[in-house]
């Protein structure tokens, strides 16, 4: 609420500001108010303006180079979605191999494949493979 009111009481000030300048500008000899009117047009064409931009890295990246704002932010999003779907395929390949190597290792070896299911095999692989250890 008192920002509503503050902001009202600055707008107030800035036009009784502004009132009071021009009033003063109209005073001003016309010789005078010609060389401020081209200093004020010198200063605005020259004038460099800092617009928001992106901050990657520590390096600041304008949006006044021809590609939007919107337009840069929606490449990165889809650049790390992608990524991310590479990442999750890749992933997934990996983990197919690893089951092959597996399945491969399981039909190559002299056990049948019931043996691996079996707790009795599973217990004497554990006390054997604890005894070795010792």
């Amino acid at each position: 609420m008192n920002s509503l009111i503050e902001q009202q009481q600055e707008q107030r000030l800035a036009v009784l500001v502004r009132q009071s300048l021009d009033a003063a500008c109209r005073e001003l000899p016309e010789e005078i108010s010609n060389r401020l009117k081209a200093a004020s047009q010198f200063a605005l064409e020259h004038q460099t303006v800092q617009t928001g931009g992106l901050h990657l890295a520590g390096l600041r990246v304008s949006s006044s180079y021809g590609i939007g704002l919107q337009l840069r932010s929606a490449l990165m999003v889809l650049a790390l979605v992608a990524g991310m779907a590479g990442t999750y395929y890749w992933n997934t390949i990996q983990k197919t191999e690893d089951y092959a190597d597996i399945d491969t290792a399981l039909l190559a070896d002299d056990l049948p494949v019931d043996a691996y299911t079996d707790q009795g095999f599973r217990t004497w692989l554990e006390d054997n493979s604890a005894a070795s250890d010792n």
